[in-house]
């Protein structure tokens, strides 16, 4: 984005459209309207702000930080009332298409014992790409938790995986606080977050019985519904 070198009026409106919309102040927004989260999301704003910053003239420079303050405001009120989750928009791929190629990985869980999804084959396996700081995932976290209560005795299996950079230390009270049963593991430094190209969280990956990649999704829903359900059901029913 380019910011003239002297900026004399800076109206609400267009501020708002420079980060596409004042909802992207807090959580940014996928093609089809899904709210998302994105780690370096924060680094990038703090990068316009500056920008913006210094294009304004001095006398408006001190008032910056008080619009922000009130887009934040706004941002916030309009996410809170986001209403209920959609059903994830996800569609299968045929199994002629499917791959399990750089797949597998090693994660310690919150016992710092390390888990490895190949051990996990044999089950259809729920991927979930969070971290705690994220309100749509906290959002869907209840759902997921549904879901595995549904199916964890039909070979299916979800796995959380937290990018938080401080692991343990928040993600072991966030588990507590909504009482996820299923396991977690931790990805503070985002390599298995960059292993499976994930743009933001939540993302969502279904692999099949034999470790294929079957189906993605980006963005909260609801997987206590009769779509998440039919997804998994095709999948368990598979040979």
């Amino acid at each position: 984005m380019r910011f003239p070198r002297k900026v004399h009026t800076l109206s609400i409106n267009t501020f708002f459209a420079s980060f596409g919309g004042a909802d992207n102040l807090v959580c940014p927004r996928s093609a089809d309207g899904t709210v998302l989260s994105f780690d370096r999301f924060r680094i990038r704003t703090l990068d316009y702000m500056t920008n913006i910053q210094q294009a304004l003239p001095p006398q408006l420079r001190r008032l910056l930080p008080f619009l922000i303050i009130a887009i934040a405001v706004v941002s916030l009120t309009q996410y809170q009332k986001g209403g209920a989750l959609a059903p994830p928009q996800m569609k299968l791929l045929s199994q002629a298409t499917r791959s399990a190629d750089n797949t597998n990985f090693t994660l310690p869980d919150l016992s710092d014992r390390p888990r490895q999804l190949e051990n996990f084959k044999g089950n259809v396996v729920l991927l979930n790409f969070f971290a705690t700081w994220c309100g749509p995932c906290r959002k869907e976290m209840p759902t997921l938790e549904a879901l595995y209560q549904t199916y964890k005795d039909r070979d299916f299996i979800v796995l959380g995986i937290a990018g938080d950079t401080q692991g343990t230390k928040t993600v072991a009270p966030f588990v507590q606080d909504y009482n996820l049963s299923f396991p977690i593991l931790l990805d503070p430094q985002g390599g298995i977050s960059t292993q499976y190209r994930v743009p933001g969280v939540p993302t969502i990956y279904l692999l099949d019985r034999r470790g294929r990649v079957a189906g993605m999704t980006v963005g909260s829903a609801d997987w206590n519904s009769d779509q998440a359900r039919a997804l998994i059901e095709t999948l368990l029913e598979e040979e």
